[in-house]
């Protein structure tokens, strides 16, 4: 049992990325990708979205949700020379190599509004997809989670840990997995 135990205990602590396979999709307040919580007093924001934990990507294509907030959206700046769409509408990064760890794919810039407390700022699936996806460094796409961030957050309302990769979804989702 105690072997059990260490075996286990190594697993998680050198392979943090296995429980969500190809990683995920988060948005930050901070360059450095250790906040996600947003204060907005109006003013320009910038929003940094990375893919997170990559064993090894090529690319990725999300869409960036803001609900509750009042935000503008002025213009992205990305890390990378192949996009193909708007951060807020539905984008498509390539990534330019086959990447692995944590990478920032972009900064987000808006406008704020001073907005109430407990907006949601989320990475969420382009329009006409079935979710956040991932290109393997094998050209295979799987799904993979999408991070949400609040602005002005309150106790009760804030952000966390990444969303399960086993959260609840739509059944035509489910059966779009396996078509």
């Amino acid at each position: 049992m105690m072997r059990l135990l260490v075996v286990l205990t190594v697993l998680v602590v050198l392979m943090p990325g296995v429980a969500f396979g190809q990683g995920w999709i988060m948005v930050f307040s901070d360059p450095s990708a250790t906040d996600c919580n947003f204060t907005d007093t109006g003013g320009l924001i910038d929003a940094y979205v990375w893919h997170m934990y990559s064993p090894g990507a090529t690319a990725s294509e999300w869409m960036l949700n803001v609900i509750n907030v009042g935000w503008t959206h002025l213009f992205d700046t990305p890390d990378f020379d192949l996009v193909i769409g708007k951060s807020v509408d539905g984008v498509a990064v390539g990534y330019e190599a086959c990447l692995q760890g944590d990478f920032r794919l972009m900064t987000v810039n808006f406008f704020g509004s001073n907005a109430d407390p407990c907006g949601l700022i989320g990475i969420v699936a382009a329009p006409a997809k079935y979710g956040v996806r991932s290109k393997d460094c094998a050209e295979n796409v799987h799904y993979i989670p999408g991070g949400e961030a609040r602005v002005n957050p309150v106790p009760g309302c804030w952000c966390g840990t990444p969303p399960s990769p086993v959260e609840s979804t739509t059944w035509g989702k489910v059966k779009a997995l396996y078509r």
